[in-house]
């Protein structure tokens, strides 16, 4: 074999090499945190308004796992039992938007929800809570590990 040969095979394997990764990086999904996530941006101050309103509670939002992990139990701070005008928890995968759930919360007497973490996927989610009383709106945000 000569030099010619050589540099040719190795050019044509680094074609197919390169080629290779196109078609893979084409194939491959690709996810935005949120759709809307430049809308989102230019309101974060209002996120981090909804974030010092949960700080300026009592108590703290607590998310509880069952012993088989299979369902969640959301509790929002007593202080808001009988005052959830509206709400929702969002489970957030990060790593694909289609495996997303939410989950509407509307008052109760005891403000705790459970959730069915039967059907999803195993992993590490955020559990986005959102609710407003009517005047002000709140967030708090736990990562837990199915």
């Amino acid at each position: 074999m000569n030099w010619g040969k050589g540099i040719i095979l190795v050019t044509g394997a680094f074609m197919v090499f390169i080629i290779s990764l196109v078609v893979m990086m084409c194939r491959t999904d690709q996810f935005l945190v949120a759709e809307d996530y430049y809308k989102q941006e230019l309101a974060y101050q209002d996120q981090i308004d909804r974030i010092k309103n949960v700080q300026g509670l009592d108590g703290v939002v607590t998310v509880e796992l069952s012993s088989d992990r299979k369902t969640a139990f959301v509790a929002l701070p007593s202080e808001m039992i009988g005052k959830i005008k509206e709400g929702q928890i969002h489970w957030f995968r990060p790593d694909n938007a289609r495996l997303d759930v939410a989950q509407p919360i509307e008052d109760n007497e005891i403000g705790r929800w459970v959730c069915d973490l039967s059907q999803m996927k195993k992993g590490r989610w955020r559990v986005r809570t959102t609710w407003t009383d009517g005047q002000k709106e709140y967030f708090d945000e736990k990562v837990i590990t199915l």
